[in-house]
């Protein structure tokens, strides 16, 4: 249980990252090229980084990132936990084989 909620917690900050990048952007800095490499340790903890399809899951852990651009700060706390809980339950049944994979 305690390594599920690490990868949470990770989760949830490279989400919080994101929603920062997101914000620097829109004032005109180009933030993109400043990542901290959470997705990469997100995968490893969930052995998910030689998984066959590993591009088609990052494809889509970033769409379902992009909804921080929407998530306004009076509620960044419980969307961010909403969103993390739901990028791991994917991230499981991905690992599990329950999701059919479309390669990008």
């Amino acid at each position: 249980m305690k390594k599920k909620a690490t990868i949470i917690d990770l989760i949830k900050q490279d989400l919080i990252h994101t929603k920062l990048i997101y914000g620097l952007d829109e004032v005109g800095l180009n933030a993109k090229m400043y990542t901290l490499e959470l997705r990469r340790i997100i995968f490893e903890l969930m052995e998910l980084e030689d998984h066959k399809s590993i591009s088609a899951i990052n494809y889509h852990y970033a769409s379902l990132s992009t909804k921080m651009k929407r998530v306004e700060i009076e509620t960044l706390k419980e969307e961010t936990e909403k969103l993390a809980a739901g990028i791991y339950n994917y991230l499981i049944n991905m690992k599990k084989g329950n999701i059919p994979i479309y390669e990008t």
